[in-house]
């Protein structure tokens, strides 16, 4: 067997065209999507990437069902660094508990990673979301393995 045929046949692999399983999930609370990712909804304990052409369009609606149940569950939220101000009148008619959200500022881009990092360190938020202004695949992969 070649060297390649062994690692395409190594199970530690993964290759993009195979779907990916998750092993516990959040329902995103909208049974389509869960129908598309891996496990049946967001992933626990894991980095999930949310890209969008502009910031502040209404992304985080398609987060809510989930923000809601992980507030519900007693779970708190992190920000870190949101582009605009979270408008708490919409978290609270979408029943997300605001009493169980936290935001986080940082003038330098190093104390928002910093910041996101203790967050994730500590292990006592349900869900952290974080817009960094720059995202180097490196920092990811050293300081954001983690798991629950």
């Amino acid at each position: 067997m070649t060297a390649l045929a062994e690692l395409l046949h190594n199970p530690l692999l993964w290759r993009g065209n195979d779907l990916a399983q998750a092993t516990g999930t959040l329902s995103t609370g909208f049974a389509e999507l869960d129908r598309e990712l891996p496990g049946g909804g967001w992933p626990r304990g894991a980095l999930t990437e949310l890209l969008s052409d502009q910031k502040g369009i209404g992304e985080l609606r398609l987060l809510v069902p989930a923000l809601r149940r992980v507030a519900k569950e007693g779970g708190c939220i992190a920000l870190v660094m949101p582009p605009h101000i979270p408008y708490a009148p919409a978290f609270a008619a979408a029943g997300i508990d605001l009493r169980r959200v936290v935001v986080i500022d940082a003038a330098e881009e190093k104390q928002r990673w910093w910041a996101a990092e203790q967050v994730l360190r500590a292990g006592c938020v349900g869900v952290l979301l974080f817009w960094p202004k720059n995202v180097p695949d490196q920092r990811l992969r050293e300081r954001f393995v983690f798991g629950r």
